[in-house]
């Protein structure tokens, strides 16, 4: 263990960043064992650069800067639908609203996932391609969004009710 903590800060234009290396120099000693003080540190944005210690950008891969890592999630959770289950639970919502549930159904499910390109947004669809043939989850947003529409807009339920 080494008693510095590096940041590398810089701009894209420079072509070695600049190191910061706190100096460290109070160490404790007890029983032989050597011990490193605990450093505690915090980042903040702000767009003032003048209450900024350093700057930074946000960078595409391979460029200098930051950039946006992802955070595994677990889809069993944010999207526990498939298109089945989906069409179920919007059934129930519907019928929960004072609609016949024959309003809707497969049919119905796939033009609005298409018009609406749902297929295409994170919030509403994970799309796992761990398999030969792509599998669709939907979340609990795409159904409430779904659902919402069909209960309250006449033009919207006209448009997507069933098909026989």
């Amino acid at each position: 263990m080494t008693p510095f903590i590096s940041l590398a800060v810089g701009t894209a234009e420079e072509r070695e960043p600049v190191l910061i290396e706190p100096e460290l120099s109070d160490f404790f000693q007890a029983d032989g064992a050597s011990f490193e003080p605990l450093l505690k540190g915090k980042l903040f944005i702000t767009k003032k650069e003048a209450d900024a210690d350093f700057t930074a950008h946000i960078g595409k891969e391979g460029e200098h800067g930051l950039i946006k890592v992802e955070v595994p999630k677990d889809t069993k959770t944010t999207h526990p639908y498939t298109q089945t289950t989906a069409v179920k639970k919007i059934k129930e919502l519907i019928s929960a609203n004072g609609l016949p549930p024959e309003m809707f159904n497969k049919y119905s499910f796939g033009r609005i996932k298409k018009d609406l390109a749902l297929a295409d947004n994170q919030t509403y669809c994970y799309k796992d391609t761990h398999y030969q043939a792509a599998l669709y989850y939907y979340s609990q947003a795409a159904i409430d969004l779904i659902a919402s529409r069909f209960v309250s807009d006449e033009e919207f339920r006209e448009r997507y009710k069933a098909r026989s």
